[in-house]
C-alpha cells in the first residue's frame, strides 16, 4: 500500500509536470496509482491527438488506455518501482514534445 501511494504521488507530479510544460495535455486527476490525464486542443477535448499518443506511446513499449472522450487512462501494477514510473513519464513526455 505504501508503495502504491508513493508512486501515485510520484506519477500525478509528473503528469501535473507535464501539463504545465505542455499546452495538449491537461486536467491530472485520479487516486493513488488509478491516474488520468485529457488530450485538449485549441478547440477542448483531442481525441485523434489522444489516439496518435496513445500509439506512440505502444511503439515505445509504454501501454496506455483511453477513457471519456479524449482522456489517457493509467493503471500500473501497484508494485510499480520508481525508475518505471520515471520511464513512463519519460516516455509520455518525448511523445507530447
Amino acid at each position: 500500500m505504501a508503495n502504491a501511494r508513493q508512486r501515485g504521488e510520484q506519477l500525478r507530479a509528473g503528469l501535473a509536470r507535464l501539463a504545465e510544460e505542455n499546452t495538449c495535455l491537461a486536467n491530472v486527476r485520479g487516486l493513488g496509482l488509478m491516474m488520468a490525464v485529457d488530450v485538449v486542443g485549441a478547440a477542448g477535448p483531442d481525441p485523434a491527438r489522444r489516439h496518435q499518443l496513445i500509439q506512440a506511446a505502444f511503439h515505445q513499449g509504454l501501454l496506455l488506455l483511453g477513457c471519456g472522450q479524449a482522456g489517457i487512462r493509467f493503471s500500473p501494477a501497484l508494485c510499480i518501482t520508481s525508475g518505471e514510473v520515471d520511464t513512463a513519464l519519460d516516455i509520455l513526455g518525448r511523445i507530447v514534445d
